[in-house]
């Protein structure tokens, strides 16, 4: 038998995505730059309309607007980045700024919006009457979705892939007392995800690792847990990230091992629980099929048994890192 210890920690043992604060970015695209720096009304005078109200006939374009801020979504941000799009607006000499699209990139996690800065001479609205920039703001919320939905990826998808694994924990040779340098082997994962709009999502992965030391001993891991995840298109490529923690069985195999100078010929199980994350990039050849690399790393954790000694520094169990490549079916939008 073999004493595994691991004192290495894996990424998904956090079960966190830490996401850079960054200050709000502000981009503007001007059509008419005669007011520039010749404010009209203070900031937060000027008028927001919402997404769906009518645009007064009058107004006039001055040019469009986009924030962006990756930062935990509160109220209090929102509030501030809307005032930082009303402060830009006033200093390119609007008094009005028409919404055209706001939405929610990553869930709760970040914020953008667009819109047009708009200079209003009043604030009539005919309905009755032509009104070209009522049609150019829908124009623009036509357009925005559009580029939003070519960044989603397939609502569903299923993973086949193939590898080869490290383990890098340290592996003790009973028989000899030695450390096993080179216990690395064969790895397969299947996998199955759901991902909504926001391009989270969520799905259920069972992954397996062999390797041998020689013809007198191997082990097989086994590995089953569910996969919080994260998946966004750009183009025909696919960027993953998935953490998650689930069940982990360790089964070795001995065929006359010797361990204290006896020979021992059987198999034996442990199970334990487990932590995996995984980054990933998939090229889509087709609306359906597709090809996919990753690096996955799994961290098992077991009991420790009767008689053999864990330094209080280490944790008994197996980390492994392993690249895998392989095929993906998508279906659904």
């Amino acid at each position: 038998m073999r004493n595994i210890t691991t004192t290495k920690m894996c990424a998904a043992a956090a079960m966190t995505l830490l996401m850079a604060s960054c200050s709000p970015r502000v981009t503007t695209k001007l059509v008419n730059a005669s007011r520039l720096n010749e404010p009209i009304v203070p900031p937060d005078s000027v008028w927001v309309i919402k997404q769906g109200e009518q645009v007064p006939n009058a107004a006039e374009p001055i040019g469009s607007i986009q924030l962006m801020d990756d930062r935990q979504r509160t109220s209090a941000r929102d509030k501030q980045m809307m005032r930082l799009a009303q402060k830009t607006t006033a200093r390119y000499g609007g008094n009005g700024l028409a919404i055209t699209d706001g939405y929610k990139p990553w869930g709760q996690l970040g914020w953008q919006m667009t819109g047009l800065m708009l200079y209003l001479p009043n604030k009539e609205v005919d309905t009755l009457r032509t009104n070209s920039l009522e049609e150019l703001t829908k124009r623009m919320e036509i357009a925005m979705r559009t580029k939003r939905s070519a960044r989603i990826a397939p609502a569903n998808v299923w993973e086949l892939s193939m590898g080869y694994g490290f383990i890098t924990s340290k592996v003790t040779d009973y028989g000899s007392g030695a450390d096993v340098k080179h216990m690395n082997g064969l790895e397969w994962k299947l996998l199955y995800g759901h991902t909504w709009s926001s391009g989270c999502g969520i799905g259920i992965q069972y992954s397996g690792f062999r390797a041998s030391n020689g013809p007198t001993y191997s082990m097989m891991l086994s590995y089953i847990a569910p996969e919080f995840l994260y998946r966004v298109k750009l183009n025909r490529l696919i960027f993953k990230l998935g953490v998650g923690a689930g069940l982990f069985v360790f089964t070795e195999e001995a065929n006359n091992y010797e361990v204290y100078g006896h020979r021992i010929t059987g198999s034996g199980s442990q199970v334990g629980g487990g932590l995996h994350c995984t980054f990933g990039l998939e090229y889509m050849m087709t609306k359906q099929w597709g090809l996919g690399i990753s690096m996955n790393e799994v961290m098992g954790i077991l009991p420790e048994p009767d008689g053999i000694p864990v330094d209080s520094s280490e944790i008994y169990g197996i980390y492994r890192i392993n690249f895998m490549g392989g095929i993906r079916y998508y279906f659904g939008k």
